[in-house]
């Protein structure tokens, strides 16, 4: 909600109306494809859907990309190196860790 005009910021909350979620579910359950593609997403993002995880997972995931790494050390170097925000947020290498190992069982093709 919220996200028609292109107004809200990259932290803003995502807020879901359940006024479409029929609709919605119907469009993608019709869709092969699409039901595939939700169907890995949801099995992804299992256990990783509070905002922490959810921007933890995109910036490793980021970092992979640009940096082929997942050391957890060269990971965490890149991190500190990010923002002050990410440095302190994302400290503790026991998430970074965990993490790492979900992008890597991933399967996205």
């Amino acid at each position: 909600m919220g996200y028609s005009d292109m107004n809200k910021n990259p932290f803003a909350p995502l807020v879901l109306v359940s006024d479409g979620y029929d609709t919605v579910k119907a469009y993608i359950e019709s869709k092969p494809e699409l039901y595939k593609i939700a169907k890995k997403t949801i099995g992804f993002l299992t256990g990783f859907y509070s905002n922490f995880a959810l921007e933890l997972l995109s910036s490793l995931d980021v970092i992979e990309i640009r940096h082929n790494t997942f050391e957890t050390k060269k990971i965490t170097e890149k991190l500190e190196k990010w923002s002050d925000r990410k440095r302190s947020l994302f400290s503790n290498t026991k998430y970074i860790d965990v993490s790492v190992r979900q992008l890597q069982q991933a399967e996205f093709v």
